[in-house]
């Protein structure tokens, strides 16, 4: 299962398993089938993807594996994952508020459960980490908490 996800909305086909809506609309309160993607008329901001809990690993990497060039491919884990814009995530989002509002990344907190927070755990000036996260997490969070 995957969507495109825009500046707008987010789409999904409307072939795709109503469960998979559902859950997705929880994420994405602008989701909407459509019958093709030629009914996109939007900025694509990204792919969401959804696999196998078992299977995100394999799927990271092949998508790495055959898009690194024009796209970063990241997980938050139980089979969900990103494709995005090369080095656009969620240290930058905040890097931008932050500009907004006078912070600097250094003086910002962040938790993270996700291998999509790891640059943002990295960057900030304390990064927290769930004990039950990727272990790359854990290198990088100046704090551990519970799951």
């Amino acid at each position: 299962n995957f969507l495109v996800c825009g500046e707008q909305a987010a789409y999904g086909l409307d072939i795709l398993p109503e469960k998979y809506f559902k859950m997705s609309s929880h994420y994405y309160h602008h989701l909407e089938k459509i019958k093709s993607f030629s009914d996109i008329h939007d900025k694509i901001l990204k792919f969401a993807v959804q696999c196998p809990d078992e299977k995100t690993d394999y799927f990271v990497q092949l998508f790495k594996d055959n898009l690194s060039q024009y796209s970063g491919v990241t997980s938050s884990g139980h089979g969900d994952i990103d494709i995005i814009q090369p080095d656009i995530h969620k240290a930058n989002g905040l890097k931008e508020l932050g500009d907004i509002l006078g912070i600097k990344l250094s003086e910002m907190c962040a938790f993270g459960d996700g291998g999509n927070d790891l640059e943002m755990l990295r960057e900030v000036g304390d990064g927290v980490a769930m004990k039950n996260v990727v272990p790359a997490l854990l290198e990088v969070a100046n704090h551990v908490t519970d799951t």
